[in-house]
């Protein structure tokens, strides 16, 4: 009885299976329901009972606030494909492009599973900056550019280590912490208003990429 399922599903058809939506949330809400508090793994039935007794009383409070981040943040990812589709002004074409490629990056098929719980949380942040960042372009297409040429050489760079590490089935900590802290770079240059979830800067991008 996942609260919004109808409405995740419809937002998030551009991006895959309404099935895999919702087996992909049941996975994760059981999952942090069973190791919320850095709960150790259960190794015996009768640890398991308990753990399964535990996670019982957490999953409605876990799956609503599992549902509230990935609905929020798809129906923010629905409004603005609907926005980047159709004509194209010339002008918007190079930050099109860039958005996409994240959009592609923060909305998926498997998404759910792959976005650590801290991150889902502020997934809604990061797109609503998306739908900043296109009203900022409507009214003034030239300041776009420099800004997104301050994010990309990092971006290049994370996106280089991410599929390197998908290949090698691992996903390190710096690397994660990196891969986020992009997107709250991305939020304190196109939608300063919305905040960030900790300092961030050029200079701290390539102090923590220099780890990655």
């Amino acid at each position: 009885n996942l609260p919004g399922m109808q409405q995740m599903c419809l937002h998030y058809a551009a991006a895959g299976p309404c099935e895999k939506l919702k087996a992909d949330l049941l996975q994760r809400i059981t999952e942090l329901a069973l190791y919320a508090d850095d709960a150790p793994v259960p190794r015996d039935r009768e640890s398991f009972d308990v753990a399964a007794a535990r996670a019982e009383r957490q999953l409605v409070t876990v799956g609503s606030l599992v549902c509230r981040a990935v609905g929020d943040a798809l129906a923010e990812y629905h409004a603005i494909q609907k926005r980047i589709k159709g004509a194209i002004t010339p002008a918007w074409l190079v930050a099109l492009n860039d958005i996409r490629d994240q959009l592609g990056h923060l909305i998926y098929t498997g998404f759910v599973l792959d976005t650590p719980l801290a991150r889902l949380e502020h997934l809604p942040r990061y797109l609503k900056a998306i739908t900043k960042r296109l009203d900022r372009l409507q009214q003034n297409p030239a300041r776009d550019r420099p800004l997104m040429l301050q994010v990309e050489p990092h971006w290049q760079k994370c996106r280089q280590r991410l599929d390197a590490a998908r290949q090698r089935g691992t996903m390190p900590d710096e690397l994660q912490h990196y891969r986020w802290l992009i997107e709250e770079f991305r939020v304190s240059l196109f939608a300063q208003e919305l905040g960030t979830a900790e300092k961030v800067s050029a200079k701290r991008l390539e102090e923590v990429g220099r780890g990655v």
